[in-house]
């Protein structure tokens, strides 16, 4: 069949026949009939031109069957082509705003966290794995950045520590300053009373002197004259000295203190001038809870180690009112 649709339009396909086959041994007989019988070669020519017709026909099918198959064929070549072609293989995602590819959902939400990018798609390019050279970069970047961090860290640290001791140091220098100013401050105060009681004192010893002058006075007339010897004049008053007008005492209602312990370390609190010296034990026992032996305190200006009796006296009356220093010691 196909040497026949390969050679329908050959003059001599019925000579090409092969032997054996039905169509050669019909031509060849219509042959030799057409050559001794005539009627019988009209018979025969009549059934090859039939058999040839129904070769014709089918060859024509054959053909037609053959250009419809290729039509199709084309078709659907042209329908692929032009239909959108669908991403079945996903192998990435892609940042629309930046067109950098990921390999996995994290790393797209990492992105988007740092970036602020929002549009993403998916795509079939792979994302291509790191050589050992670029992991090597990597960590390096990674160590680094570490590095840097460190060293941020230590360096805030340090700054934070210096700002820490200078704090420190801007303390101790006012509570010095505090300390010397409250002590010139109760030196004056004691000068001022020491030259005042000087001043008493001086003015106590002139009169006694006086007085003592004007008996001897008297007993001298008297014993020149007698009983008849004139009065001794009325002694004249002496001007009394110029009396200071105190100083209104001022009211406090705070008292601050500072408490020196005896390692050395120092408390600095604010009571209440009515709150008694308890309270004040109370507040270092409470800083110490390691604290177990009993205490006390005391005074260095002037010295004075406070009984327990005195723990329940208010502060103002016993005379550590506005400021005043303590010093923990045994009872």
């Amino acid at each position: 069949m196909e040497w026949l649709l390969a050679h329908n339009d050959d003059p001599d396909i019925d000579m090409e026949c092969q032997a054996g086959s039905p169509q050669s041994e019909t031509l060849g007989q219509a042959s030799l009939k057409l050559r001794h019988e005539p009627e019988a070669a009209m018979e025969s020519t009549m059934a090859t031109d039939d058999v040839s017709t129904d070769t014709g026909a089918a060859t024509a099918e054959v053909e037609d069957g053959a250009s419809s198959a290729a039509v199709k064929e084309d078709k659907a070549e042209e329908e692929a082509d032009d239909a959108p072609v669908a991403l079945t293989n996903v192998k990435s995602l892609k940042c629309d705003e930046c067109n950098r590819n990921f390999r996995r959902e994290i790393d797209v939400e990492a992105h988007a966290v740092k970036t602020g990018h929002s549009s993403f798609s998916e795509s079939t390019e792979e994302v291509k794995p790191l050589t050992e050279e670029e992991k090597q970069q990597q960590m390096q970047k990674v160590q680094e950045k570490i590095k840097e961090r460190r060293e941020q860290r230590e360096e805030k640290e340090r700054k934070e520590k210096l700002d820490k001791e200078m704090q420190r140091r801007r303390t101790g220098k006012e509570m010095v300053e505090s300390k010397n100013r409250i002590q010139e401050q109760e030196m004056k105060k004691m000068a001022e009373e020491r030259k005042k009681e000087k001043m008493e004192e001086k003015a106590a010893r002139l009169r006694v002197k006086n007085q003592i002058e004007k008996d001897k006075l008297a007993r001298k007339q008297k014993f020149q004259f007698g009983d008849s010897a004139p009065a001794p004049p009325a002694p004249v008053a002496a001007d009394p000295p110029p009396v200071t007008q105190p100083h209104p005492k001022k009211e406090y209602d705070k008292c601050k203190l500072q408490i020196r312990l005896v390692g050395g370390k120092s408390l600095i609190q604010e009571f209440g001038a009515k709150e008694q010296l308890a309270a004040v034990r109370l507040f270092v026992q409470m800083r110490l809870p390691d604290q177990a032996e009993p205490f006390t305190f005391m005074t260095t200006f002037p010295k004075h180690i406070f009984t327990e009796e005195e723990m329940e006296v208010p502060l103002c009356e016993l005379g550590l009112v506005p400021t005043s220093v303590l010093l923990v010691t045994k009872p």
